[in-house]
C-alpha cells in the first residue's frame, strides 16, 4: 500500500497539482474506512478467533454473514447517492466513473480486509508480506503496461489488483470460508459480532470523518495549502503504516494470547520499542532529507511544504502511541470506553480545526493534527486507566 500511494502521490502530482492529492487522500481515507465497514469492524475479533485456534467456531460464520449484507448495502447506497459522494470526496463530479470503480472494488477490499486478519490471527508473517505486496506489484505491473495514465486509469487498475489479490487469498484460506458455510447460524452471535465491531468501526469513523472534513475545509480556505499539508500528510502516514503493519502482524496476535485487556496492554506497551524506533528513525531521515524527497515524491511546487513536516511527525507519533489503547479497547470489545472516547475526540478535533486553519491557514492544519493525537492520547491514558481502576474483565 504504501508503494502503491507514493507513486500514485508523484503521478497525481505531475498531472493535477496539489488539488489532486487532496483528491487522493481523501479517496484514501473513505478506502480505510471501508475495510473496517466492510467486515463490520471486526478484525481485532478475527484476529482473536485465529489466534485462540477458534476458526471453527460459530463467529466467524455470523462476520461472514453480517459482512455480506454490509457490502450488499454499501453498494446499493453507493449506486444511488454516487453523485453526492463523489462530490463530498473529491469536491467535484468529473471523478464519478472513477467513484463507481471503486464501490465496484468494495468486496474485494473486505475480503483483503478479512483475510488479513485470519493472517494475522495465525502469526503468518511471511504470508502477510506476500499479501501486502501482491496487490502492489500487479498494481505496478499494470501501470506499465499503460499506454496512458490518468487518475480514472490508476483507480481502475488499483481495484482491479485488489480483486486479482483478494480472490487468489480468499482461494488459500477457502477452508476457513467453507468450514464455517457448512455451520448453523445463530442470532444470539449477533450483538457479540457488533459490540466489537462498533468498538473499533466508531474510532475509525470519527478520525476519517475528522480527516476529511480538515481537507473539506482546508480547499475552501486555500487549494494549494490543502495539496501542500496533504503531500506531508501522505509522507508520515505511511511511515506510520510501516508501524501499523507491524503492529498488526507481529505485536497484536502475541498480545492476544492473554486473558484480560490489562495483560493485553502491558504486553503491548513493554514490546512497543521496535515501532516507536522505526517511527523515529524514518521521522529523522524524513527531516534531514525533506527537500530530496518532497522534490522526488512530488515536485518543485511543494517544496512550500516543508515547515508542515515537524509537526506532522509529532501528530503521528502521538497517534502511534494511542494505538496501544485503541488496540486493546477493540480486542475487548469495550464498547462504552470507545464511544466515551471518540465523543470527546470528535469535539475537540473540529474545535481544534476551526481554529487553527482560521488564525494560521495552512501551517495551522499540522497543528490541529499534531494537537488533536496529543489530546487523544492524553484522553485515552486518562479514560483507560479509570477504567483499569474498575476492574475490567474479558468479555
Amino acid at each position: 500500500m504504501t508503494i502503491i500511494g507514493l507513486l500514485t502521490n508523484k503521478l497525481v502530482a505531475v498531472n493535477l497539482g496539489p488539488g489532486g492529492i487532496v483528491i487522493l487522500g481523501q479517496l484514501k481515507s473513505a478506502m480505510n474506512l471501508i475495510m473496517q465497514l466492510g467486515i463490520a469492524g471486526s478484525n481485532n475479533l478475527v484476529v482473536r478467533l485465529f489466534t485462540k485456534k477458534y476458526s471453527r467456531h460459530y463467529l466467524f460464520r455470523t462476520i461472514l454473514i453480517i459482512s455480506i449484507i454490509i457490502n450488499i448495502i454499501f453498494i446499493s447506497l453507493g449506486f444511488v447517492y454516487i453523485d453526492k459522494l463523489t462530490l463530498f470526496l473529491t469536491g467535484s463530479i468529473d471523478l464519478t466513473d472513477s467513484m463507481y470503480w471503486l464501490i465496484l472494488g468494495i468486496p474485494a477490499i473486505s475480503l483483503l480486509s478479512l483475510n488479513t486478519a485470519i493472517i494475522n490471527g495465525q502469526a503468518k508473517q511471511v504470508l502477510f508480506s506476500v499479501l501486502v505486496l501482491s496487490y502492489s506489484f500487479v498494481f505496478l505491473l499494470m501501470l506499465a503496461l499503460s499506454v496512458t495514465i490518468t487518475l480514472d486509469i490508476m483507480v481502475i487498475e488499483f481495484v482491479l489488483s485488489l480483486v486479482i489479490s483478494s480472490a487468489a487469498i480468499t482461494f488459500w484460506n477457502r477452508r476457513y470460508f467453507l468450514i464455517s458455510l457448512r455451520k448453523t447460524f445463530k442470532i444470539r452471535l449477533v450483538k457479540k459480532v457488533l459490540i466489537y465491531g462498533l468498538t473499533l468501526i466508531f474510532p475509525f469513523l470519527v478520525n476519517t470523518l475528522v480527516l476529511i472534513y480538515l481537507r473539506t475545509v482546508m480547499m475552501e480556505k486555500d487549494i494549494t495549502g490543502a495539496g501542500l499539508w496533504q503531500a506531508v500528510w501522505q509522507i508520515s502516514d505511511n511511515l506510520a503504516s510501516i508501524v501499523y503493519l507491524y503492529v498488526i502482524s507481529v505485536l497484536l496476535p502475541k498480545a492476544l494470547h492473554k486473558k484480560a485487556p490489562m495483560e493485553t496492554f502491558r504486553y503491548l506497551l513493554k514490546t512497543y520499542q521496535m515501532p516507536l524506533v522505526l517511527f523515529i528513525s524514518g521521522g529523522i531521515i524524513f527531516i534531514v532529507f525533506s527537500k530530496q524527497i518532497l522534490s522526488l515524491l512530488y515536485d518543485q511546487s511543494f517544496m512550500l511544504a516543508e515547515p508542515l513536516i515537524i509537526y506532522q511527525l509529532v501528530g503521528d507519533f502521538f497517534k502511534i502511541i494511542g494505538w496501544i489503547f485503541l488496540l486493546t479497547i477493540a480486542s475487548y470489545g469495550l464498547l462504552k470506553l470507545s464511544i466515551m472516547i471518540e465523543v470527546v475526540n470528535l469535539v475537540t478535533s473540529l474545535l481544534l480545526i476551526h481554529y487553527f486553519v482560521e488564525n494560521y491557514s495552512t501551517i495551522g492544519a499540522s497543528y490541529a493534527y499534531m494537537f488533536k493525537y496529543i489530546f487523544y492520547v492524553l484522553l485515552m491514558g486518562i479514560a483507560f486507566y479509570i477504567y483499569s481502576k474498575q476492574k475490567i474483565k474479558d468479555v
